[in-house]
């Protein structure tokens, strides 16, 4: 693949032109000269102008305050049954914010790492689990926890996990 030749042609009848016209005392420029725009000269700074009005309230305080006690509401019909992550992820919002209208509502939250034991139904499968001789690792995955919990759950309980032969 070759590349096609350049048409110097035009470029040649061109560069005869302008060298007949610069021969007759022409002159070449690129465009008109550009002339400079003096600055105006500030008399005082720009911040110095004018003072900056004062800030007015917002006018969705209200807004907000109404949204806080929704959000309180919702938060005591889950009250010492959740912790501050689970009530963020319903009211889409921050376990800063959480544990803010917890305290400002007096909402009681669960705490992080609080140990609230198994439910009825964990219970129930605990014991129907331990009576069919099932592993503590295999009774932990049906129940859904850590063997360790299981153990201490168990433990607190009377309620014993077979083992494989």
């Amino acid at each position: 693949m070759s590349r096609p030749a350049i048409n110097n042609e035009k470029s040649d009848d061109l560069a005869a032109q302008v060298a007949a016209f610069t021969a007759a005392g022409g002159k070449i420029t690129q465009g008109p000269e550009l002339k400079q725009v003096p600055r105006r000269q500030r008399s005082e700074p720009k911040a110095a102008e004018r003072p900056r009005p004062p800030s007015t309230p917002k006018q969705d305080e209200s807004k907000a305050k109404k949204r806080q006690r929704q959000h309180a509401e919702i938060m005591r019909s889950y009250e010492g049954r959740l912790s501050a992550e689970e009530l963020a992820a319903i009211l889409c919002v921050s376990t800063s914010q959480v544990r803010k209208l917890a305290e400002t509502y007096g909402v009681e939250i669960l705490k992080k790492g609080s140990r609230a034991g198994p439910s009825a139904e964990q219970l129930a499968e605990m014991r129907r689990l331990s009576a069919e001789n099932s592993t503590l690792r295999d009774a932990a995955k049906w129940i859904g926890v850590r063997p360790h919990t299981l153990r201490r759950w168990g433990d607190d309980r009377g309620i014993t996990f077979g083992r494989k032969p």
